[in-house]
């Protein structure tokens, strides 16, 4: 009668390659997979949506490391164990037929991996990074108050550095009534933060020049929506490139949406914003103001001398 499975010994038969070059492969890969899975799913519930809005940008950052240290441990140790159990067999049958097959299977399980590490888990990261340093890459932006005291002035890419000086020039100036943006976008979660803002200070939005991307999000949120005869607003799906059939990204846009019929826009427009993704839609100003996007327009104003944000 043959003995239990016992999970801990093929661990360590697999790490020494005593087992069969077979189980090597599949055994411990079917875990190698179940592990990977699992990590994907545990974190992905950890590091959801809500705790973007809750961590700001160290939560994809973290939640990218803690993805590697769990998994890239296990893949070594696959094959790792596929390599030994190569060489053992290859040596104790004086054959190396299937020890060969083994070690072309582990260099294309390694070149598979490498190529998913330098395409999507480094870029990962590394955008995950730049979050958290504030996106210094992409120029300053600009929070300042203007002359009357009753409009703030809210420049440049939207990065989470951003939405905090925004956060700490309504905390300590009362009296604030509209948001006036100037932005060719930014990071999607940091403008959904931004627009909770202005919903929760019960703010008015306006354009004066350009609101495009991810800063529609955020006008978007105003209680009054106005915009300059001559400005720009553009629209386009939210997806990263990478990932660009993820469910995350459609998950981004259906929110996007649900966020705009709250507000009293024409689902209908906001359907067919959400359909552009390669190329931004610059709807006419009639279409923005019988969609109700807009409320009403505005002179044409310039901001302040150096209050601009980089393109």
């Amino acid at each position: 009668m043959s003995s239990k499975f016992n999970p801990i010994r093929f661990v360590k038969d697999h790490w020494a390659g005593e087992n069969s070059i077979a189980a090597s492969v599949l055994l411990a890969g079917a875990a190698q997979i179940a592990v990977a899975q699992l990590a994907y799913l545990v974190i992905g519930s950890i590091f959801d949506q809500s705790s973007v809005q809750t961590l700001g940008p160290t939560s994809p950052f973290c939640s990218v490391v803690l993805y590697t240290i769990l998994t890239l441990p296990v893949f070594v140790w696959w094959l790792t164990g596929i390599v030994k159990s190569g060489v053992r067999v290859g040596r104790q049958r004086n054959s190396w037929g299937w020890s060969a097959l083994a070690f072309v299977l582990v260099a294309v399980f390694a070149a598979a991996e490498g190529y998913s590490i330098i395409t999507v888990s480094l870029p990962t990261a590394v955008d995950a990074g730049e979050a958290v340093l504030g996106d210094p890459q992409w120029g300053s932006h600009y929070v300042q108050i203007a002359d009357d005291g009753h409009e703030l002035l809210v420049t440049g890419f939207i990065s989470w550095s951003l939405v905090a000086d925004v956060k700490d020039e309504l905390s300590r100036k009362s009296g604030i009534k509209t948001v006036a943006l100037s932005s060719v976008g930014g990071r999607v979660e940091a403008a959904r933060q931004l627009a909770s803002i202005v919903k929760s200070y019960n703010l008015s939005t306006v354009v004066y020049d350009r609101c495009i991307s991810a800063c529609t999000t955020v006008f978007l949120a105003g209680k009054t929506r106005l915009m300059a005869r001559n400005a720009k607003l553009a629209f386009h799906s939210f997806y990263v490139e990478s990932q660009s059939d993820s469910p995350e990204n459609e998950q981004a846009n259906e929110q996007a949406i649900k966020d705009g019929i709250s507000t009293g826009i024409d689902p209908s427009f906001l359907a067919r914003a959400h359909r552009h993704r390669e190329s931004l839609w610059y709807p006419t100003l009639t279409e923005l103001m019988a969609a109700r996007v807009v409320t009403g327009t505005i002179e044409q104003r310039r901001h302040p001398p150096g209050s601009r944000g980089s393109e």
